[in-house]
């Protein structure tokens, strides 16, 4: 049975620990395992995945859905999700301590880009014209997923999902300097004149993507997807998991 690849949010306990477990796969096996609590029970979490919104790319035949990839999106207030973040916790003892951690700074990039000044006052103008923030971050695959197209397909879900289905205006991104390109490509931009910094002896730059951004063509399609997002709850992509295991197979032929 061939099977599609779906976009959306979490919807039960069960999914929501399956993809924090890979999301913690994904960071062990990456050069960002520095920023892993390591732990028995194999699952990332922080006090920030209280007022996150948890999403998974999944490959799904229409009755299970099996998580392939996984983003968080963080506001300043708590979300729906937050009791299941709580009850997974209680399950898992030892990770408590970092979920009751108070944090610092209402978004994370706040915590360690180097002019905390101007990233204040970039914040508040925004939020003064009344425009809605989220932060990305822990944007992960599944290590045997080696997609271009699944790429693509997730981070044009996401922007169609936050700005067209859930209304939100910004979206915020701090990723590493090799992946800004990519990011450029579909609208992501510099807002601080490119400034480079480390964070836990990473490089990082800091991106934003805004809903004006968009261009006309791109935004239409963008709309069409938060439709759909809007109507089904999530969103669907054209490639199949038939697609992706012929992709991967040819990648592994190639190393």
């Amino acid at each position: 049975m061939t099977k599609s690849i779906i976009f959306r949010q979490a919807k039960n306990l069960q999914e929501l620990k399956a993809l924090l477990k890979l999301r913690y796969r994904g960071y062990l096996d990456s050069s960002c395992a520095s920023l892993l609590k390591i732990n028995r029970y194999q699952i990332d979490m922080d006090a920030y995945d209280l007022r996150a919104l948890h999403f998974g790319v999944f490959e799904t035949d229409g009755l299970r859905a099996n998580p392939i990839g996984y983003v968080r999106f963080i506001q300043e207030e708590m979300t729906p999700t937050a009791p299941m973040i709580w009850q997974l916790a209680f399950a898992h003892p030892e990770l408590l301590p970092a979920l009751q951690k108070e944090v610092s700074t209402p978004f994370p990039f706040l915590q360690y880009h180097p002019n905390k000044e101007l990233m204040q006052l970039h914040l508040s103008e925004a939020l003064s014209k009344g425009e809605r923030i989220l932060e990305a971050s822990r944007f992960v695959f599944d290590p045997q997923i080696r997609s271009t197209g699944i790429l693509n397909f997730t981070v044009e879900a996401t922007l169609s999902a936050l700005f067209f289905g859930l209304s939100y205006d910004r979206l915020m991104l701090v990723c590493n300097p090799s992946h800004c390109r990519f990011y450029q490509r579909l609208g992501f931009q510099f807002f601080d004149e490119g400034i480079t910094t480390s964070y836990e002896k990473l490089p990082a730059r800091f991106m934003e993507h805004r809903v004006q951004q968009l261009s006309r063509s791109y935004k239409d399609k963008m709309i069409t997807m938060g439709c759909q997002y809007d109507q089904c709850g999530s969103v669907r992509s054209h490639i199949t998991s038939s697609m992706i295991a012929k992709k991967c197979k040819q990648l592994i032929k190639a190393a």
